[in-house]
């Protein structure tokens, strides 16, 4: 059996697809508000509090719905700067990173996570693949005659 080695690499990429679809959704629902209009205005005026409480909300979301992706920029981009470096904790990390950056820095001081993972896998698939063809190879010789797998 022919094993390939695959180098494991970390990629990081901008969200750059989810921003360009949410401001086609907002251009879309904008351009839908100001075909609508007429109807809208109507339907708004019939209870200007309640219909404006819920537009004020609406607009809220969506801010805050850009705020985080924005944020993830600046996760990302921190990620980045790390995993490309010497992996020093070089700077204060972005908000949403902080549990994860306490974390790593305990992780770092006993081990490496990414390197013993990779190997302690390693270890387990060539341990599978060695008991693997000892078996073949005890079938293949003795004809399954006193061969036990374990």
């Amino acid at each position: 059996m022919v094993m390939i080695e695959v180098e494991a690499t970390r990629q990081f990429t901008q969200p750059i697809r989810q921003i360009v679809v949410m401001l086609a959704i907002s251009v879309l629902i904008g351009a839908g508000g100001y075909l609508a209009q007429d109807l809208l205005i109507s339907i708004y005026e019939a209870n200007i509090y309640l219909n404006g409480f819920i537009i004020g909300v609406f607009g809220i979301g969506v801010l805050a719905c850009f705020m985080q992706v924005f944020a993830l920029i600046s996760s990302i981009s921190w990620l980045k700067r790390f995993t490309n470096g010497d992996g020093s904790f070089a700077g204060s990390p972005p908000r949403l990173l902080t549990s994860l950056v306490s974390l790593m820095r305990i992780r770092q001081s006993k081990m490496k996570i990414g390197t013993s993972i990779v190997d302690l896998s390693r270890f387990f698939n060539e341990n599978q693949t060695v008991q693997n063809e000892d078996w073949n190879r005890c079938i293949t010789f003795n004809n399954g005659i006193g061969c036990i797998k374990n």
